[in-house]
């Protein structure tokens, strides 16, 4: 039996059809992981690419864009450990059939369910697209994976027959059946890079305050190798601290440790009375610390001479030799890492005009160090002549000038080796 209204109604789950998801996310265990996410990522099986940058480190904040522009910040949701995005599509980007039925989605309803400023009939709110995803490691790649939510759209459409009076409902739901998503990191943005590079810069830290102790550990009656060792250490630290003043923080940063380690190996190799092993540029300054070996700070005009000669020769040894191998090297590697890494000649100001203060700390602070160890020596607490006397030393065997020059020319030099490691690009 007929209803008194005739009415020509149907119900339809309609799930809203979009274009292809953007996703972002963090290392399910960890909020903290934060510096995964960053970067370009490609969608598996092809299809589009997505950038996730950081917006608060703080706050554990993401941004991310690639075909839409206008995904919400990206929230860690610690109850499911994931991050979770959040988007308000336009009618135009809602599916035009139920993929299930393939019943036609009215544009009416799809305007009831989105925004004004996006196009439709609500103040605000509206069916959300939501992306809920996590980072893993899978066969040694980083993965982003997730769900894609693209909400659910209930409408139901009938006529009064008395008056023939269209009546039109929708409502939205986020449970609807997620599309699985998943990507693969290319590489990350430099923007980045100064929370990314950290970690591994304080690890060289750590180990430039265990290595001055190392180098002097089997001969303690006498401390010359100490001292390079020990302005390496300020070197690094003030380097780290100072970070701020540098336009390209994140290139320093990941420079640190390749360039230590050039010179940690062989102080180790030093420590463990491996000569044969240490390299050749070292070994003349590892032979200078030995000639001092009976020498001690009482010694002053001999202690100090010797100290002169170990820093001139560890400084020229690292950058006449090693430094432009370091620069070249980490260059190649964070230019690989980072996609938008600008040409190497971008960071010359970093490593000279801005960094320069920080050679001034480290002197200062070497200084204090050595007096310190003349006066443990017994040599007075406040005879200025005795700092006047470490001052001058230091300074003799620290020339900024000079100590500038050598790294221009290392600077040139590594400009030389990356020139001949990039691939031409293809004439037109």
């Amino acid at each position: 039996m007929d209803s008194p209204l005739r009415l020509r109604e149907w119900w339809i789950l309609a799930i809203a059809l979009g274009l292809p998801a953007l996703a972002a996310a963090q290392e399910a265990n960890s909020q903290s992981n934060v510096g995964l996410a960053p970067g370009k990522w490609k969608r598996v099986g092809g299809g589009d690419e997505i950038t996730i940058s950081v917006k608060d480190n703080s706050a554990a904040l993401l941004t991310l864009s690639g075909f839409h522009k206008d995904w919400g910040d990206g929230v860690y949701d610690q109850s499911i450990r994931k991050w979770r995005f959040i988007r308000y599509p336009r009618p135009s980007e809602m599916g035009d059939s139920d993929p299930v039925t393939g019943k036609k989605v009215p544009d009416w309803a799809k305007r009831k369910v989105t925004t004004k400023a996006n196009g439709g009939a609500l103040e605000s709110g509206g069916i959300e697209w939501q992306l809920v995803c996590d980072i893993h490691i899978e066969s040694g790649e980083l993965v982003l994976a997730g769900q894609w939510y693209r909400g659910e759209v209930w409408w139901r459409e009938d006529t009064d027959d008395r008056t023939q009076e269209i009546r039109q409902d929708a409502k939205w739901y986020t449970d609807a059946q997620p599309v699985h998503v998943q990507y693969k990191k290319i590489c990350m943005t430099e923007s980045d890079s100064e929370v990314i590079e950290l970690a591994a810069a304080e690890a060289a830290l750590l180990k430039s305050q265990t290595i001055p102790e190392s180098v002097i550990k089997t001969k303690p009656a006498s401390d010359i190798a100490y001292w390079f060792a020990q302005l390496y250490y300020y070197i690094t630290r003030y380097e780290i601290e100072k970070r701020g003043n540098l336009e390209h923080p994140g290139f320093l940063l990941h420079f640190i440790p390749v360039f230590y380690d050039m010179y940690a190996e062989n102080a180790e190799r030093f420590a463990n009375n491996q000569p044969d092993s240490i390299a050749p540029q070292w070994k003349d300054h590892f032979f200078q610390s030995r000639i001092g070996i009976a020498l001690e700070p009482t010694m002053i005009g001999p202690y100090l001479e010797r100290v002169r000669i170990s820093l001139t020769s560890g400084v020229q040894a690292h950058i006449k030799t090693d430094m432009s191998e370091a620069l070249a090297n980490a260059y190649l590697s964070y230019r690989q890492k980072y996609c938008d890494a600008p040409p190497f000649e971008a960071y010359h100001d970093d490593f000279f005009k801005r960094n320069r203060p920080v050679f001034d700390l480290v002197k200062d602070s070497l200084i204090n160090d050595l007096v310190n160890r003349v006066i443990f020596g017994g040599q007075g607490a406040s005879d200025p002549h005795v700092v006047a006397r470490v001052s001058d030393i230091v300074k003799k065997g620290l020339n900024n000038d000079d100590v500038y020059d050598w790294r221009e020319t290392a600077w040139q030099d590594a400009a030389f080796k990356i020139k001949k490691a990039q691939p031409k690009r293809p004439e037109r």
